[in-house]
């Protein structure tokens, strides 16, 4: 499936898991913001048979940038942070704040843009309510028997992205094709970075201005380590992230599986 203005939009159909299975075609699509859709892409996202569109974004960046309607298609609110989060969210504001930071304190402490968003990735499994939003998440995918789910927050890098990294460890994906996966949307949205590098650098900034700029706003392998890192310090191990932060209990995930496998 070829989107037009969706750079980002993939389905996760046929992403190989163990035992030689793989994910079915058509039933689970992560993606970033729905805006750019053009008529054709609104067209194959209906003909794709969606049900449920579950948005990760906070209400500020729904308002900045709504989703289109996509006849048959529940839109869900699950904000995965539940502050505004510079980097993380991407309104206006968020922006603001991140490329100020980057810039000014970015400057005096080298490799400032690293740490703060390995910070950010750890605070999804160190913070109370973004657990309780993707553990929302995954009781919607293996309550979904039916449905075909699309699910998308704005860049479709970090909230979207550990959704899908939730959800193919869950289905028995390698770690590694986890990881290409997740960093795919760098390629997918290397356009957009360079606008919005041109739009918030000053054009005299120093190249390692734009650097950090450009890190904030791609997908790196750093900031999931630091992600799977917090998860082993809080739960031993992702799989136990998984069962006791986010309750996919073993039932859980076989129920997923079997709904969502060939």
């Amino acid at each position: 499936m070829i989107f037009e203005g969706l750079n980002n939009t993939r389905d996760l159909g046929g992403f190989p898991v163990s035992g030689g299975r793989r994910v079915k075609h058509g039933r689970l699509f992560r993606s970033g913001n729905l805006m750019r859709a053009t008529s054709k892409d609104i067209a194959l996202l209906e003909q794709a048979g969606l049900t449920k569109i579950i948005d990760f974004r906070s209400a500020e960046e729904r308002a900045e940038k709504p989703d289109p309607e996509i006849p048959g298609a529940e839109s869900i609110h699950l904000p995965a942070v539940k502050d505004m989060a510079a980097g993380i969210t991407r309104d206006e504001r968020s922006d603001g704040k991140a490329i100020d930071a980057i810039l000014y304190q970015g400057m005096a402490e080298p490799g400032f843009a690293m740490k703060y968003m390995c910070s950010m990735y750890e605070s999804f499994a160190a913070d109370e309510f973004a657990r309780s939003q993707y553990a929302r998440f995954v009781r919607m995918i293996a309550d979904g028997e039916k449905d075909v789910f699309l699910w998308h927050c704005n860049a479709g890098k970090d909230r979207a992205g550990f959704a899908a990294v939730i959800l193919l460890t869950i289905l028995g994906a390698d770690k590694q094709d986890i990881l290409e996966d997740y960093l795919k949307t760098n390629e997918n949205i290397a356009g957009e970075v360079e606008e919005l590098i041109a739009r918030f650098v000053p054009g005299g900034a120093p190249g390692m201005a734009r650097d950090a700029v450009r890190l904030l706003f791609s997908a790196d392998e750093a900031f999931l380590n630091a992600l799977y890192a917090k998860t082993d310090e809080l739960f031993g191990s992702f799989d136990g992230f998984l069962t006791e932060g986010l309750g996919a209990t073993e039932q859980v995930r076989e129920r997923i599986r079997k709904i969502y496998l060939e």
